[in-house]
């Protein structure tokens, strides 16, 4: 473990430097943070250097985080973990055996209308049109009920990561709660302590990055940045740090039974088991066992793992996307990838 950690730092020495984007990691070891590394600035031809305190677009890892919330309205008697979700999002009715347990472990049957529309986007840019600035969450259900739903599978039959079915959640924490999902989120932010984490609006202060042979370049703003669910949230290592305390505390405000189901493996008709539970991917068995997320857009990469049974964790946080966080992340834990 120690020869790994070794060659864990001297890759990040050798591919990191102070002049270009980079990012920010952190390791945990019983409950303890045993090593922080920040390194690069947060945009090109900026000096501003990446600390702990960087905002950085989490991507993905916002499905593990959007599925603890939907996890406490279910424990608050809100949301019902087996009920459809045209009970909360009447404009699915043709998706009304999808429940939201189908839509957290990605075997819902919804279309995932999201790679559509990043398809039909970069041709719209071809062409010279102009296409549209912004896609929310609402855009998405309402493109999901226009599509044409697939008679292929049936839900629980297979998984399929979707993104598009994630955004729908943002929709359904809106209609129970009345209140803007932003306003629902920051109050659970604002509960656990993430105070430097939120929804992404669009004035972060870091940009994400490509690396194409020896150019760096920044990816632009996107419309497909502004749907929440599937990713949207914004935080620092610090927050990220907070938010692994809320677990191992057991402060998320989601009860025990839920948060089981979360980190359980998804069992198939079949009787096959999937490494993914209710908005968190699983590795591993018994005291090794890692409940875990990662996540990319746009040149930001992230991953977050936690082994309950020791309190170790591993984040990374990334402004460039030629670096892979879960290889940095799991080498931080002695994990071979």
């Amino acid at each position: 473990m120690a020869k790994t950690l070794m060659e864990w730092q001297s890759y990040v020495d050798d591919t990191f430097d102070a002049h270009t984007p980079g990012g920010c990691m952190a390791l945990v070891r019983g409950g303890a943070v045993e090593l922080v590394r920040a390194h690069g600035v947060t945009r090109l031809e900026e000096s501003t250097a990446i600390d702990r305190d960087t905002p950085m677009q989490l991507a993905s890892i916002s499905k593990a985080i959007f599925a603890l919330v939907v996890l406490r309205l279910c424990g608050e008697g809100k949301l019902d973990l087996d009920a459809t979700i045209d009970r909360y999002v009447p404009e699915l009715e043709a998706y009304d055996d999808c429940t939201l347990r189908h839509v957290l472990s990605h075997t819902s049957v919804i279309p995932n209308v999201y790679g559509l529309l990043l398809f039909t986007y970069d041709i719209e840019k071809k062409l010279g049109r102009l296409p549209r600035d912004r896609y929310e969450s609402r855009d998405m259900v309402k493109r999901i009920v226009g599509a044409k739903r697939s008679k292929k599978h049936r839900p629980g039959e297979r998984m399929l990561y979707n993104n598009a079915a994630y955004d729908c959640l943002a929709v359904v924490i809106e209609n129970v709660t009345g209140q803007q999902v932003t306003e629902v989120m920051r109050s659970v932010f604002d509960e656990w302590g993430m105070t430097s984490t939120g929804l992404h609006d669009g004035s972060i202060a870091t940009e994400g990055h490509v690396k194409i042979w020896r150019t760096v370049d920044r990816y632009p703003p996107h419309p497909l940045d502004y749907p929440y669910g599937s990713g949207g949230v914004v935080s620092t290592l610090d927050d990220m740090l907070v938010l692994q305390r809320v677990l191992a505390e057991g402060r998320t405000g989601v009860p025990d039974e839920l948060l089981e189901h979360a980190w359980t493996p998804t069992e198939m008709p079949s009787g096959k088991t999937l490494p993914y539970g209710l908005g968190w991917g699983l590795e591993g068995e018994g005291a090794a066992k890692l409940v875990w997320h990662n996540g990319g857009w746009r040149g930001f990469r992230s991953a977050f793992y936690w082994r309950p049974a020791t309190d170790d964790a591993a984040i990374v946080l990334l402004n460039r996307d030629d670096v892979d966080p879960d290889k940095l992340a799991l080498a931080m834990l002695g994990v071979s990838s």
